[in-house]
């Protein structure tokens, strides 16, 4: 009888457990933060523009309309950081609220940096028996083909 009284009383810590768990992991989840990510001229959306919380793993892409969506965000005071290829990177503080069901808008304007490459040549060369092949398929073809070579298309 003790040993069935004990199973019990452990089995009740372990709901007792689980049901902590669960609303502790629902206060930890953080609310959400949304907005817009566009450049600064037209305020054209930038798609696929790189939006992260810094100092976390949490990061997202913006979609077609330069939208994006943070969920499950750590209440407090945040710093988002906005980067795309071709524009200046930027950071914004955000304060989220803790209650897990904030929503906290945060638009980003970025202003355009032109990347330096380095010189980029290309050469070719010309390949004679490639050239006489495609003369013979014209010579020998039943139907009107032109088949045109890089000489041709240069003239």
């Amino acid at each position: 009888m003790r040993r069935l009284m004990r199973q019990s009383h452990a089995g009740r810590h372990c709901v007792a457990v689980l049901v902590l768990c669960s609303l502790s992991h629902g206060l930890l989840l953080g609310g959400t933060i949304q907005g817009r990510v566009v450049e600064r001229g037209h305020r054209t959306p930038l798609v696929g523009a790189n939006v992260s919380v810094r100092n976390t793993h949490l990061g997202t892409v913006t979609d077609t309309d330069g939208r994006y969506i943070l969920r499950e965000v750590a209440g407090g005071a945040l710093t988002l950081h906005f980067s795309i290829v071709g524009y200046k990177a930027k950071d914004s503080q955000v304060d989220v609220p803790a209650d897990s069901s904030a929503t906290v808008m945060l638009d980003a304007i970025l202003d355009e940096q032109p990347v330096d490459m380095a010189e980029v040549v290309v050469q070719g060369r010309a390949d004679k028996e490639l050239e006489s092949s495609a003369r013979l398929t014209e010579k020998e073809s039943n139907s009107i083909v032109n088949v045109i070579d890089h000489w041709d298309w240069h003239k």
